[in-house]
């Protein structure tokens, strides 16, 4: 994955990875209004208005991995303060991201791919907690 750093568009601030193993764009957005977030996401994606239940999902969450618009992924936290329950947070949304991937590549996620899927996962944790670790209080 090449290393990026945070940047800002439309007053959204995110941190765009490229992976170059399955060649997927994964945009990570931590502590930033959910409404805002909603607002960001229609305005660069025309299909998030059609869904009836995204804007519910964003603005009730406490984090959420959004697929639904190949071939860019979204892991958005409203608030990432290092507490556990963030991490938590981080680990779920990250496992979400793995499965979607997978799917969209044909790649099983069974008993016999559970060391892949757990590589990658590691691979995904360790780009996330290198971009948040600058954040860090």
């Amino acid at each position: 994955m090449e290393r990026n750093r945070w940047r800002k568009t439309n007053n959204m601030k995110f941190y765009p990875i490229i992976d170059k193993v399955y060649r997927k764009n994964f945009h990570l957005i931590v502590n930033e209004d959910p409404k805002k977030f909603y607002e960001w996401i229609c305005k660069h994606h025309k299909k998030a208005k059609e869904d009836s239940k995204l804007k519910e999902m964003i603005l009730d969450c406490k984090g959420i991995c959004i697929w639904c618009f190949n071939p860019y992924f979204y892991v958005f936290i409203p608030k990432f303060n290092w507490r556990i329950e963030d991490q938590a947070c981080l680990t779920h949304e990250l496992n979400h991201f793995v499965d979607f991937v997978f799917q969209e590549t044909g790649i099983p996620t069974d008993i016999d791919n559970t060391e892949v899927r757990a590589y990658y996962f590691e691979y995904i944790f360790s780009e996330c907690w290198t971009a948040l670790k600058p954040k860090r209080k």
